[in-house]
């Protein structure tokens, strides 16, 4: 017995309060009982105070909210300083009684900077922690952080209508599928990639100031969004103008009945937008045949030529004469043939043209998403038909007039 005493007498006087305090602290040899003020074995346990002293709070399983006011909040239920208080960002030292890896996080939800406490440890929480506590986490697998969008970017950052756009995100973990949408619109683009690498190259955009939002989704379901806006002007591109062919003499503007198809086997073209439907968000105020650029068009009626710019409808061209025989419109009309977003002009401005007369190539010039031919047919106004009023009143479907 006095051998005892002495090696108890020897001892340091913190080696003896450490003693005292984790035998005053030991449960019995029995199940955690969760949330009643003891930190038993199995539990994790904050203190309102450092070094393991004051009021405790126990769990037994991690909690991503502690909520701050009472009755709702998590509490230091304990005896001792701090007793009733909410733990959220009150605490100054944990002791990890479970078998498991404790992470104390920043912020709610296991977000932001956070301390591992490890198995059977008890530590005072680092500076950023301390009083900073509001979510905690027990950790039995390797934790997958949260998929984040690290960048998204635009390959020219800006351009016109004519240009490429390459769009790239990278994540901050492997990635499983991303998928990119322009402006809002349903409809969704699958980019190509692996890991935290995902592209989508080659796209074209409408003039504006276009809003380009990707999401992407991790293995195991998570999902972000990203949106970046892009600046894209108008075409302004001056046309061509080739030396007009015999063909296109000067000829009468007078009355007449002659029309022509705008394009050679016009029958097989597909036609990408129809007459007075919406298209792009406007009511389209003629029909678009998918055409590559380069593709001869021809003037459908006998009349006079007009060559423009125009931010919406790029290059166009405005064929007019005055018809006694319009299809299904009986009586003389002053008609107006528009064709937009062409490459080429073969024909000069102010020149005399008959139907069939070949008048300019087709193109992606303006507001377009791809080479095509828009034709809009209109009678008795010249006013441009992209900017008329709602339901184009004075516009006709062209593809009555084909033959």
């Amino acid at each position: 017995m006095n051998r005892i005493i002495k090696i108890i007498t020897t001892l340091p006087v913190v080696a003896l309060l450490s003693i005292f305090m984790l035998a005053s602290q030991a449960p019995s040899a029995q199940a955690a009982t969760a949330r009643n003020g003891v930190c038993e074995v199995g539990e994790f346990c904050y203190y309102y105070n450092s070094n393991q002293a004051g009021s405790v709070s126990d769990f037994t399983a991690s909690v991503a909210n502690y909520a701050t006011t009472q009755p709702s909040c998590y509490d230091f239920k304990g005896a001792g300083a701090g007793k009733g208080l909410c733990i959220k960002n009150q605490a100054a030292s944990v002791w990890n009684r479970s078998s498991q890896t404790v992470r104390v996080y920043y912020n709610t939800n296991y977000a932001g900077a956070y301390q591992e406490i490890a198995p059977n440890t008890a530590v005072n929480l680092n500076a950023t922690l301390k009083n900073q506590n509001a979510s905690h986490q027990f950790i039995s697998t390797p934790v997958v952080p949260a998929i984040q969008i690290t960048s998204l970017t635009a390959s020219p950052a800006s351009g016109n209508a004519n240009t490429k756009f390459a769009f790239t995100v990278i994540t901050n973990v492997p990635a499983v599928s991303a998928t990119l949408t322009f402006n809002g619109n349903t409809s969704t683009y699958k980019m190509t990639g692996s890991g935290t690498v995902w592209t989508l190259p080659n796209n074209t955009l409408s003039a504006g100031s276009r809003t380009i939002t990707v999401k992407v989704t991790d293995a195991l379901g998570r999902t972000v969004t990203k949106s970046i806006n892009v600046t894209v002007s108008p075409v302004a591109v001056a046309p061509t103008v080739s030396s007009p062919s015999s063909t296109t003499s000067a000829q009468s503007a007078g009355t007449n009945n002659a029309w022509s198809n705008p394009l050679a086997n016009i029958s097989s073209i597909k036609i990408t937008c129809t007459y007075n439907t919406m298209c792009a968000g406007y009511l389209h105020a003629g029909t678009d045949w998918a055409v590559g650029t380069g593709t001869k068009v021809m003037s459908m009626i006998n009349g006079t030529v007009k060559t423009g710019t125009d931010p919406a409808a790029g290059n166009y061209m405005i064929i007019t004469n005055t018809y006694s025989s319009v299809p299904n419109h009986p009586g003389t009309h002053t008609v107006y043939v528009y064709y937009e977003h062409l490459s080429k002009y073969l024909v000069s401005n102010g020149a005399k043209v008959t139907a069939g007369t070949i008048v300019a190539e087709s193109g992606n010039t303006g507001q377009s998403t791809g080479a095509h031919l828009h034709v809009s047919v209109c009678l008795d106004n010249s006013k441009f038909p992209s900017k008329g009023p709602t339901g184009h009143t004075y516009c006709i479907d062209p593809t009555t007039l084909l033959h």
